[in-house]
């Protein structure tokens, strides 16, 4: 199951980050990268996050008419130069971060987690775009665990 998550980085950018985590085979904690801090093993990349956008359209038209532009770039070109890293601090046990849709089905032994960090890749977001952005989620078809 895919599961967006976002944050408010309020710092010198004001901005809001959107990234995405979907569990997938891995063999090895996360991929170090030069600052040392492990690669998310089940975030999104940038080319699959983006990939989601289109179903993100409303979105995407919005954003154009309140920046008054006419671009009519492929949607992959419009969102490629708001991609960004961060890290994140995420509840992790052996060596991988819990993915969230565990935290609702499955029984996690508390003791056994930590917070680790991760670097993440997502979408980064103005407070305005962010408005729009949550305005046109369906939350209504949202489903929840038996829990």
């Amino acid at each position: 199951m895919l599961t967006l998550h976002g944050s408010w980085i309020a710092s010198q950018q004001n901005c809001f980050f959107l990234w995405g985590e979907v569990w997938r085979a891995t063999t090895a904690a996360g991929v170090i990268t030069n600052s040392k801090v492990s690669l998310h093993p089940f975030c999104l990349d940038p080319s699959e996050l983006t990939a989601l956008l289109p179903s993100f359209e409303p979105l995407l038209q919005e954003l154009r008419t309140s920046n008054n532009s006419s671009s009519r770039l492929p949607l992959h070109q419009d969102w490629r130069s708001r991609l960004a890293t961060q890290v994140v601090y995420l509840p992790s046990d052996g060596g991988l971060p819990i993915l969230s849709e565990n935290f609702v089905t499955e029984d996690i032994a508390i003791k056994s987690l930590e917070l680790q960090p991760w670097q993440v890749e997502g979408l980064v977001l103005t407070p305005a775009e962010t408005v729009t952005f949550l305005k046109i989620l369906p939350l209504g078809s949202l489903q929840f665990g038996d829990r």
